[in-house]
């Protein structure tokens, strides 16, 4: 049996070998133990190849920011004619600059059609003088970058071929929103297919991730409420996922988002989406059913709450009076506003 340290925890200055023996064997006559999450042997190397993903992306991400940086540093101005410098016909362009191509004026022409800027105004954000070594650098970093998509790429299909037993588990996974493919495969790798028989309900489940709120109560006082620690992989990927939904009005469930949002502010409401998206996983996962959305009014039910004690708080100032949806002051009678829908 695998078990949390911190669950077999010794007193600070009454730990030795002997000791720690004879408490464990205690506590394991007791049952006071509680068994670990450890999946089957396919799935370890499921987590093993996921999180080696993640890791990548990150990489990923910090070539990209210091390409970007070291552009800067040279005076290249490409940010303000390109949305992405890593996209298709930047990367051409900056190319022929780095290479100090002498036909820089037709590549630009011929590879500017799709772009937001003018081939002058990508002329003129490029005119600028660049030391041969720290072209050849940048050349190196961007020649890192592609190497790394292309690590990427091979490791996700590594992926994909260890998850083809489990492919229909990962089918139900992309039926929920704002979970794609690359989504629904790394949060699967750090599960197994019967969550039933490791967690009783979706709240244990949220526990084990680290996505719900901390209960740290003393004296009957709420001390702490911050998410406990969990699967940092798995959670990383939930958020995002929630991300996603946060940003998309015509996804499901963006009124509830919005609902959270409006009381508790936008990070906890990604949180706290991240959460319900859990508890879907779990759902999902345990009755084999593809998701099912379904209509909500949160969104509408916060704000007509929040109407309507705007209004019972409006009616307790003294000097204002509110008379057919107008908003009076008593003692001049002065219009201050109207409630009103349009």
């Amino acid at each position: 049996m695998l078990i949390n340290a911190r669950d077999a925890k010794a007193a600070c200055g009454r730990k030795t070998d002997r000791k720690d023996a004879s408490r464990l064997a205690s506590l394991a006559r007791s049952g006071n133990f509680r068994k670990s999450f450890v999946p089957i042997r396919p799935f370890r190397l499921q987590r093993f190849i996921s999180r080696e993903i993640q890791k990548n992306t990150q990489e990923m991400a910090r070539v990209s920011n210091r390409i970007q940086k070291m552009l800067c540093a040279t005076g290249c101005r490409a940010s303000t004619v390109f949305s992405n410098v890593h996209g298709k016909a930047a990367s051409v362009i900056l190319d022929a600059k780095l290479r100090n191509a002498p036909d820089l004026a037709l590549v630009i022409q011929n590879n500017c059609k799709r772009l937001r800027c003018s081939a002058e105004e990508i002329y003129s954000a490029l005119n600028f003088n660049i030391e041969p070594q720290i072209a050849n650098q940048l050349l190196a970093a961007k020649q890192k970058l592609l190497w790394l998509q292309e690590y990427d790429d091979e490791s996700f299909e590594r992926l994909r071929e260890l998850q083809q037993p489990y492919d229909h588990y990962v089918k139900l996974l992309m039926s929920i929103p704002g979970i794609k493919e690359r989504a629904a495969r790394l949060l699967f790798a750090e599960l197994c297919p019967n969550l039933e028989e490791h967690f009783l309900d979706s709240e244990h489940f949220c526990s084990w991730l680290g996505i719900c709120p901390g209960d740290n109560t003393s004296a009957g006082k709420q001390k702490s409420g911050k998410c406990p620690k969990g699967n940092k992989w798995f959670r990383r990927c939930l958020i995002q996922c929630a991300q996603a939904l946060a940003v998309s009005k015509r996804a499901p469930y963006y009124e509830r988002f919005m609902a959270l949002k409006l009381r508790r502010g936008r990070k906890r409401a990604v949180v706290a989406l991240a959460h319900f998206l859990s508890r879907v996983i779990y759902s999902v996962l345990t009755s084999r059913k593809a998701f099912t959305s379904r209509e909500t009014s949160a969104f509408r039910d916060v704000v007509v709450q929040r109407v309507k004690q705007s209004i019972r708080q409006l009616k307790k100032i003294s000097g204002v009076s509110v008379i057919n949806d107008l908003i009076v002051e008593n003692d001049s009678g002065a219009i201050l506003g109207q409630i009103s829908l349009a």
